[in-house]
C-alpha cells in the first residue's frame, strides 16, 4: 500500500529524471516530496493523485483505500462532479461553498479543484468571455504560476493542469492556442503518460487543433485526418470515448471537403476512396449516437469533470469494521500480533488512522486485497 506508493514515486522520478523541485512546483515544497519518497510522510488523496498525475500515471486502475476523513472529502468532491454533470448549477454552487469551508482549503490543489468547477459552471451559463478568461487564468496559476513565461514542455504537469491551460489559452489568448496545442501534443508524445492518461487529454487537444485548422482557407486536410486518427487510436487503446463524437464529426466534414477538392482537380479515383471513408465514418458516428440515445446521454463532451472523476474508492475504517463482523472476529482477535484492541475500536469508530503497513496486515488477516492502493 503506502510502501508501493513510495517505491513507485521514487522509481518514476528516477526513470523520468524528474527532480523534486520540478515535480513539486506550485503544489508543495521540494522537501515534502523528498519526505514522501523516503516514506516519512503520507500525502492526502489529492496530493497523491496530483503527484502521480504529473508523472503521467493514471489512477483509474488503482483501488483506492482511504481513511475516513479523506474518504468523506472524496465523496463531497464526487457530489460536486455529479451535480455539475447533471447541470444542477444551484446545487453544485452550494456544494462548492460547503466544500471550501474545509480547514484544508489553503491547499492549492483543493483551491484549483473548486475554482475549476466554478469555471465549468460559468461556461454552462455562457459567462462573459473576459470574465471567464480571468477566472481560468487564476485557476491555472494556482499550481502553474509561471505558465506565461514557460513552455508546457518545460514543466511537469497533470492532465487536469494541461486541460486548464488549454481552456485558459482558448479564452485569454486565442491567437496562441495553436502554439499551446502543439506544445501539449509534444509534451504528451515525449512524456511517460500511460494509455489511460493520454486518452483523457490527447483527443481534446487534437479536436481544438483540428477545429482551428479546418477554418483556414487552405485547409490542410491530411494533417487534420492524421491528428484525429491518432486521437481515435488512443481512445481505442484505452477503451474510452472522450471527444470521439467531435473527432468523427470533424473527420466527416474534412473527408467531404477533401473529396470535393480532389474531384475538382480531376482525381476522381482518390475522391471516391475518400467518399467511402466518409460513409464508414458516418456509420460509426450514427452507431455511437444510437448507443448514447439509449443511455439518455449526449454524445458530445459537455464538461471536463471526467478528468476528476474516480471509481473504486473505499473507506478503510468501514471495510475493516464490516469485514471483521462478517468473519465473526472480535477486535482482540483481529488485532492480535498487529495492534491492540483499542486501536481497532478507534479505527472502526473513525476516530484515528494507523500506518498503512499495519492496515495491510489487517487486510491480509481478513483475506482482503490491498495491492496497488494509494
Amino acid at each position: 500500500m503506502e510502501g508501493y506508493f513510495y517505491a513507485m514515486l521514487k522509481e518514476q522520478m528516477q526513470q523520468q529524471n524528474v527532480s523534486a523541485e520540478k515535480l513539486s512546483e506550485g503544489i508543495c515544497s521540494p522537501s515534502l516530496v523528498s519526505r514522501f519518497k523516503r516514506g516519512e510522510r503520507t500525502p492526502d488523496k489529492m496530493m497523491h493523485d496530483r503527484l502521480i498525475g504529473r508523472l503521467g500515471i493514471s489512477d483509474e486502475w488503482n483501488k483506492n483505500f482511504l481513511f475516513y476523513d479523506d474518504y468523506i472529502k472524496w465523496r463531497e468532491r464526487k457530489a460536486i462532479l455529479d451535480s455539475i454533470g447533471r447541470r444542477e448549477i444551484g446545487k453544485a454552487r452550494k456544494l462548492l461553498v460547503e466544500y471550501a469551508k474545509s480547514e484544508d482549503f489553503a491547499n492549492s490543489i483543493e483551491q484549483q479543484f473548486c475554482h475549476a468547477m466554478e469555471a465549468q459552471l460559468m461556461m454552462y451559463e455562457n459567462a462573459d468571455r473576459e470574465e471567464l478568461a480571468d477566472k481560468l487564468e487564476a485557476v491555472v496559476k494556482l499550481t502553474v504560476p509561471h505558465i506565461d513565461e514557460k513552455a508546457v514542455t518545460d514543466l511537469q504537469l497533470s492532465v487536469q493542469e494541461l486541460n486548464l491551460i488549454l481552456e485558459y489559452e482558448k479564452y485569454k489568448h486565442p491567437y496562441q492556442l495553436m502554439e499551446r496545442c502543439d506544445e501539449i501534443l509534444h509534451y504528451i508524445g515525449r512524456s511517460a503518460f500511460d494509455n489511460e492518461t493520454r486518452a483523457k487529454i490527447y483527443p481534446k487537444v487534437v479536436w481544438y487543433q483540428c477545429e482551428m485548422l479546418s477554418k483556414e482557407l487552405d485547409m490542410d486536410c491530411q494533417r487534420i485526418i492524421k491528428y484525429s486518427n491518432q486521437g481515435i487510436q488512443y481512445l481505442r487503446a484505452a477503451h474510452k470515448t472522450y471527444y470521439l463524437w467531435e473527432l468523427l464529426s470533424i473527420r466527416e466534414d474534412v473527408f467531404k471537403a477533401w473529396a470535393e477538392r480532389l474531384l475538382s482537380d480531376g482525381e476522381a479515383k482518390r475522391a471516391d476512396a475518400l467518399c467511402r471513408m466518409r460513409r464508414e465514418n458516418r456509420d460509426w458516428k450514427e452507431a455511437i449516437g444510437i448507443v448514447y440515445e439509449r443511455c439518455g446521454a449526449a454524445p458530445q463532451m459537455e464538461n471536463f469533470c471526467y478528468l476528476y472523476g474516480q471509481q473504486e474508492i473505499y473507506c478503510i475504517n468501514e471495510m475493516i469494521r464490516c469485514r471483521r463482523k462478517m468473519l465473526g472476529m472480535t477486535r482482540k482477535q483481529l488485532g492480535e500480533g498487529i495492534c491492540d484492541e483499542q486501536t481497532i475500536m478507534r479505527l472502526e469508530n473513525q476516530g484515528s488512522k494507523m500506518r498503512m503497513s499495519l492496515v495491510k496486515k489487517l487486510f491480509e488477516k481478513m483475506n482482503l486485497s490491498g495491492q496497488r492502493s494509494g
